[in-house]
């Protein structure tokens, strides 16, 4: 028996038939058994298009060294024309048309199975494959093009260059990496190295949680800047350019000639001149908002009887595309909407307008803690009920925030550390306490608000209490409890001398961009939780609290006794309001009363932020 009858019999393997489906060698059963499995599971299409990613990029690698050889060939042999001649007439494009016919057949069998009709479950997969795919050959083809220029530069004479070769050194682009805050990205679909801040044509990047920025200058002069928002994943391509899978970003651009194009899943979105735009990308609908400037939207699969193939987005205006039951596109027209996007929110969304009647009714409950955020003198945030617990400023990542009258905490301001902490201590509480505060989250992100904490060298039980926002869902190696609760808003109370705390969660999702009041309540039976005014969770827990416990606010630890960060994680972005701590249990009444005696209202006049500080 040979060797491809005995793989015909052998248990289904996707990584192994994704190669042999590469290579040319599939049988008819395994094309049929791996088309079967593209079209039911989600996962195999996944793993499908990272064995191709793969494999294209290591086509590119050895195809750069092969380059790299000839050029070097040529530096010692540089006063023999007519050798580096030759070795530029050697260097070609590996061959091409073995992988062509079964990428054309299978791609002809998926959309098309038997009886003739668009296989949609498996549509999405294939253009986000077709899009990685050209993404990255059209990085090899123009880092290819420029070292072609290098060569042909040195046919003659190494030392006769012209302003033309000269340029052919200048990549086409530079790109760099700005970790804004709290990022957590997939180190095994990250290929870009987010540590040196460096993405490269062809480079991916995977982003589970948090903001980040990349900055692109081109050789013209053009510059674009693209905040992306976990979870996300994209593809630089080889115009310096996202060619982006999944997420949302947003993205401003500035140039007097050039054009800018973007791919996505469902299409190519073109940028002209100053502009502006956000997008919200998924395997089968994509959104695209101008805020300023032109953009277009040129979809890769449409219906000519029911839609254009490009539509134009003008500013204030947004397009949005699915893909319909019947194979074609569902498009729809509408308002920019800047409230989507994290870079727009806080310019657009809820402020905070606090009444002098609404502090002496705090006051009157008679806290250990109100912290109003209304100063920052000498780095500290006043404690308004006592002259103790002021808070002090750590790191240069918070601001001040005026808007309304009022003026809120606003965290994640820059990058690196920015939290709160008191100096002094919390003791005596035993097993009643309430902590209230309002928060205004920038987006969906695992962040600590308030805690109790006991510091020390080790990061194990600090927190006797914590409030925290949990992140987007799951991404670590091991499933956390709470991954089951994404977007939601977790309470744990852990009491002296415990090693399992009692937790409860929100249930519905926290906002993005609007101010929105928490309240949790410990008395001698129970934790209890409250969102807006109405009870949401309560968990059963007769343990005290511990003494000697520091406020922190803003992120997981503090810095240990030398002043190192024992463990930068968590970190809140948004802003924060009115945080109150008492020494007793508000009724449900109290807690209703005090969220119904504020609203937010709508975006006035641009806010004013205070100067940058860092008091680490």
């Amino acid at each position: 028996m040979n060797d491809k009858s005995e793989r015909s019999e052998a248990p289904l393997d996707l990584p192994g038939l994704t190669h042999r489906y590469l290579d040319g060698e599939l049988l008819p059963g395994e094309r049929e058994a791996l088309t079967e499995l593209l079209s039911c599971q989600d996962n195999a299409r996944s793993e499908f298009v990272r064995c191709l990613l793969l494999q294209v990029r290591l086509e590119e690698i050895l195809a750069q060294r092969r380059s790299e050889a000839a050029l070097g060939a040529i530096a010692v042999n540089q006063c023999e024309a007519s050798g580096a001649g030759a070795a530029l007439r050697k260097s070609r494009l590996p061959e091409g048309g073995k992988r062509a016919r079964p990428v054309l057949e299978l791609i002809r069998q998926l959309l098309v199975p038997g009886g003739g009709h668009l296989n949609v479950p498996v549509l999405s997969c294939l253009l986000l494959l077709c899009m990685i795919f050209s993404a990255t050959l059209a990085g090899w083809i123009v880092n290819r093009s420029w070292r072609t220029s290098i060569l042909a530069g040195n046919e003659g004479s190494v030392a006769q260059s012209t302003p033309r070769d000269d340029l052919a050194l200048v990549p086409a682009y530079t790109a760099t990496l700005v970790n804004v805050t709290n990022c957590r990205w997939d180190s095994n679909r990250s290929s870009a190295d987010v540590l040196r801040g460096t993405v490269s044509p062809g480079q991916s990047l995977n982003l589970l949680e948090g903001v980040a920025q990349i900055n692109s200058q081109l050789r013209s002069g053009a510059t674009a800047e693209f905040q992306l928002e976990g979870p996300l994943a994209l593809v630089l391509t080889s115009e310096g350019m996202p060619s982006l899978q999944f997420g949302r970003m947003t993205a401003a651009f500035r140039s007097d000639d050039d054009e800018f194009t973007l791919d996505t899943p469902l299409g190519r979105v073109v940028v002209s001149g100053h502009a502006s735009v956000g997008i919200v990308a998924a395997a089968d609908e994509v959104e695209l908002h101008t805020f300023s400037g032109a953009a277009r939207f040129e979809y890769w699969l449409t219906d000519v009887e029911r839609a254009p193939n490009r539509v134009s987005v003008e500013p204030g205006m947004s397009t949005h595309a699915r893909v319909a039951s019947g194979g074609g596109l569902s498009i729809e027209h509408g308002k920019a909407r800047e409230n989507h996007f994290a870079a727009k929110r806080d310019s657009v969304d809820s402020h905070l307008v606090i009444s002098d009647k609404y502090v002496r009714k705090i006051l009157q409950a008679k806290p250990l803690g109100y912290w109003r955020f209304e100063s920052d003198e000498g780095g500290v945030i006043r404690n308004e009920a006592a002259d103790r617990l002021h808070c002090r400023i750590i790191g240069d990542a918070i601001r001040l925030r005026s808007a309304g009258g009022n003026r809120t905490a606003e965290f994640g301001a820059t990058a690196g550390s920015g939290y709160l902490f008191s100096e002094d201590v919390v003791e005596g509480i035993g097993d009643s306490y309430t902590t209230e505060v309002w928060i205004k989250p920038s987006y969906y992100h695992h962040a600590i608000i308030f805690s109790l904490v006991e510091p020390h060298d080790s990061s194990f039980m600090q927190h006797q209490f914590l409030m925290e926002l949990c992140g987007p869902g799951p991404g670590a190696p091991a499933t956390r409890i709470w991954d089951e609760h994404p977007k939601q808003i977790r309470f744990l109370h852990r009491g002296i001398n415990r090693d399992e705390p009692s937790q409860c969660y929100s249930q519905g999702p926290y906002v993005l961009g609007k101010w929105q009041h928490v309240a949790v309540v410990k008395d001698a039976e129970e934790v209890r939780s409250y969102v807006d005014g109405e009870f949401v969770a309560s968990v059963k827990d007769t343990f005290p609290l511990g003494d000697r416990l520091h406020v922190l606010m803003g992120q997981l630890y503090p810095k240990d006794s030398s002043g190192r960060e024992v463990w930068l994680a968590r970190l809140f972005v948004g802003q924060l309001d009115e945080v109150a701590f008492y020494d007793r249990a508000l009724t449900a009444e109290e807690i209703n009363q005090h969220y119904h005696a504020v609203r937010p209202e709508p975006t006035g006049a641009p806010d004013t932020v205070s100067s940058a500080r860092d008091t680490s």
